[in-house]
């Protein structure tokens, strides 16, 4: 200590000079290490923020391709493209029908379907159906939901309003108020060629 205190004056000015008798030192140490720790929990929560972030954008990115895929009722009485392959084009539009002998006036979505090929195929697709936004098939998809078509080469196929087949799909009952179709989606799509 006699060695340290003699000398003192040579090391003063040293960055390894501590002067045990300044408590400014140790305030400063306690600093150091504060605002190191501050900077680590302001890291880690950073990165607890950035991987909320993600993961909100990932279930928000999903929940915009699954309303991607659904095709909205709009109105529309022209036929509009609602799935396109190299083999096949399928159509629709909404159309109201009136059935005179039963009295019924209801409005469905109609199907047109083009085999674009010089072969004959097969089609298979399950249609989800979305009543006042809700999915009435989500859960299960049920035989009368599954449409499977074979279409000889460059055939057409449209569904008519007196029709009652797999090509259309009902929406509403015409100057009632019952549930509504307010969208729909082509979903399992395969095409085999025979």
């Amino acid at each position: 200590m006699f060695l340290y205190e003699r000398n003192k004056n040579k090391f003063q000015h040293s960055p390894l000079y501590l002067n045990f008798n300044n408590s400014n030192y140790y305030k400063l140490k306690q600093m150091k290490i504060l605002k190191n720790f501050q900077m680590k929990n302001e890291l880690a929560a950073n990165a607890v923020r950035f991987g909320l972030l993600f993961f909100f954008f990932l279930f928000f990115m999903q929940g915009l391709k699954a309303q991607d895929n659904q095709i909205k009722i709009d109105g529309n009485e022209e036929w509009k493209i609602v799935k396109s392959t190299p083999e096949v084009k399928i159509f629709s539009k909404e159309i109201s029908c009136m059935d005179s002998i039963n009295g019924f006036n209801m409005k469905k979505v109609l199907f047109k379907v083009e085999n674009l090929t010089s072969n004959t195929i097969n089609l298979d697709w399950d249609k989800k159906l979305y009543y006042d936004n809700e999915c009435l098939n989500c859960q299960t998809i049920k035989e009368e939901y599954h449409v499977n078509l074979i279409l000889a080469p460059n055939q057409k196929i449209e569904s008519e309003c007196s029709s009652n087949d797999e090509l259309n799909i009902f929406i509403q009952m015409i100057g009632r108020n019952s549930e509504k179709l307010t969208g729909f989606e082509i979903r399992n799509f395969t095409t085999i060629k025979n």
